[in-house]
């Protein structure tokens, strides 16, 4: 029996977001390189995600959770990068969910 979660934004609507807090990789498309960082919430159009590194906006990426119960993945873009006490606050737009 699989226990997992996935999470299916097929109705997707923008504005209402979710608190998640959940480990994602993100994995960027023109270097491979790869970054951790945190998932603060999700929407069907979305991610905000804090890590210690920052990412060029326009840069396209690939965003994996998968921990615990929550499992998604999408190809995706960053639109915002903004440096907050440290952390870089990194905001996405899911261009193709994966999973």
């Amino acid at each position: 029996m699989n226990n997992k979660i996935t999470i299916d934004f097929s109705e997707k609507r923008s504005e209402k977001r979710f608190p998640i807090n959940s480990e994602v990789k993100i994995t960027i498309k023109s270097s491979n390189k790869t970054i951790t960082g945190r998932c603060m919430n999700i929407s069907g159009s979305g991610l905000l995600i804090s890590t210690d590194k920052a990412i060029g906006t326009d840069k396209e990426v690939l965003i994996d959770i998968s921990e615990g119960k929550i499992e998604y993945g999408a190809e995706a873009a960053v639109v915002r990068c903004e440096e907050t006490n440290g952390q870089f606050l990194i905001g996405i737009k899911v261009t193709n969910q994966i999973k």
